[in-house]
């Protein structure tokens, strides 16, 4: 019988589902004024004319958030600080609907790149009025108290600009 048990537990572990430990759950729904919680890091360069509080159409809860970036080069919407380790890799997931480019990154404070993770430069290009799950896989390459989750947005067009929502980082 404790052959059987063996072979189960392997079979469980190959195809069961990991528990991930949460790191950052945002899904917008709180507000301090003009600014939503949690976010507006120090490397944050969307300036706070930018962001808008949104409360119709929105992924789940009560309110998402839409983010403009007309400009041709990207602007950097990061988390407040938290504590990053590196050789972890992080799950950065979200939800997004209507036009523009959108990176998730690291701020990992590392002495190159800027203190971003490198090499990850490629944009999920949002162009639906529906919600998508978009998905990526960051390293971190340097332990240290001040990493911040950040995406560079791009490009933003359209009505909607771009609307995000149910953001979940998890290791």
């Amino acid at each position: 019988m404790n052959a059987m048990r063996v072979l189960l537990l392997a079979i469980c572990l190959a195809v069961c589902p990991v528990a991930r430990a949460q790191v950052l759950t945002s899904g917008f729904e709180d507000w301090v004024g003009v600014v939503p919680l949690g976010w507006l890091g120090e490397q944050t360069t969307l300036s706070v004319d930018s962001m808008e509080q949104v409360s119709d159409d929105v992924h789940s809860g009560s309110h998402a958030i839409r983010l403009r970036n007309y400009s041709l080069g990207y602007k950097t919407f990061t988390s407040q600080i938290l504590h990053v380790d590196s050789g972890v890799t992080y799950t950065v997931t979200y939800w997004a609907r209507g036009q523009g480019g959108v990176s998730p990154m690291l701020f990992d404070d590392n002495p190159w790149d800027g203190g971003f993770v490198p090499g990850l430069f490629s944009y999920d290009l949002i162009n639906s009025p529906d919600w998508t799950l978009y998905s990526r896989n960051i390293e971190c390459r340097h332990t240290t108290d001040i990493g911040e989750f950040a995406f560079f947005i791009s490009q933003t067009e359209g009505p909607e600009q771009l609307v995000m929502d149910d953001v979940n980082v998890s290791v």
